[in-house]
């Protein structure tokens, strides 16, 4: 008996494991697709003396992208205003605090290592968020952002952006 509850286990965090790589792949993919180049989980300088944390850093045709990625299942319920954001998913309620605040602060940093830079923003939420109620504009999804992002060229790295990039390429430090 033992066994047989020791194999389903580990069964359960191999597949559990896998299905995690695979998505992995897929967003490296994705970012791949959109962007000339990435960075993904560094800090930055904040400007008052600290570090800030970026998720994902993009080089694209429009200029620098920042992402926080959101790796939630259910239903989501989320505003601007709301201090907390919630997830509904099989009868289990996860909260959240509010992150556009702090993508704000994200944004800020990085405007200030590249500025006259366009820099646009996004909280990406993966397939298996929904939001019955309706989303923040800055809310995307994987899906969303390849289509808002995809380019018709590539030589998205010759552009007006290098130098920026390039510059914070060297100051970010991998978390």
């Amino acid at each position: 008996m033992l066994v047989g509850v020791t194999l389903v286990s580990m069964y359960a965090l191999l597949w559990l494991r896998r299905w995690y790589k695979s998505e992995a792949r897929q967003i490296r993919g994705i970012v791949q697709s959109i962007s000339a180049d990435a960075i993904v989980n560094v800090f930055i300088p904040d400007g008052v003396e600290g570090e800030i944390h970026i998720d994902h850093l993009l080089l694209t045709q429009k200029g620098l992208l920042v992402l926080d990625v959101k790796n939630v299942t259910g239903k989501v319920f989320a505003g601007d205003q709301m201090d907390t954001w919630t997830a509904m998913d099989n009868g289990q309620r996860v909260t959240f605090s509010n992150p556009l605040p702090n993508m704000q602060d994200r944004v800020a940093a990085v405007t200030r290592l590249a500025p006259g830079t366009p820099i646009e923003s996004h909280i990406v939420f993966n397939q298996r968020a929904t939001f019955p109620k309706g989303h923040p504009s800055s809310v995307i999804t994987w899906s969303e952002l390849v289509e808002a992002y995809s380019t018709t060229t590539s030589d998205a790295d010759n552009n007006d952006f290098a130098t920026h990039w390039q510059a914070i390429k060297t100051i970010a430090t991998q978390n």
